[in-house]
């Protein structure tokens, strides 16, 4: 159990993309700029997660949490989750 949330953590929910490090003056911007905050140069691509299977609710999940590796402990699959998030090809 956690004291205070790290989002960055991914453990009981979905991790926030960690800041990117420019190719030019090595400095960390926050992934939703596309251009380096210290010297405007563009910043790397990210690199899109691959889907897994979630074992909590028994799909496929784009951004999983950590939760998605192991059953539930009472071993009643979940209906939903509130971070589920379907891979590209399944949203319709």
């Amino acid at each position: 159990m956690c004291w205070s949330c790290n989002p960055y953590c991914g453990n009981c929910k979905p991790p926030k993309e960690k800041p990117k490090k420019c190719p030019v003056c090595s400095g960390y911007t926050f992934p939703e700029f596309k251009n380096c905050r210290k010297c405007g140069a563009v910043l790397p691509e990210s690199v899109e997660r691959p889907a897994v299977m979630c074992y909590n609710i028994e799909k496929m999940c784009a951004n999983p949490c950590g939760k998605h590796k192991s059953l539930p402990k009472d071993g009643v699959v979940q209906q939903s989750c509130r971070w589920h998030t379907p891979p590209k090809d399944e949203v319709t």
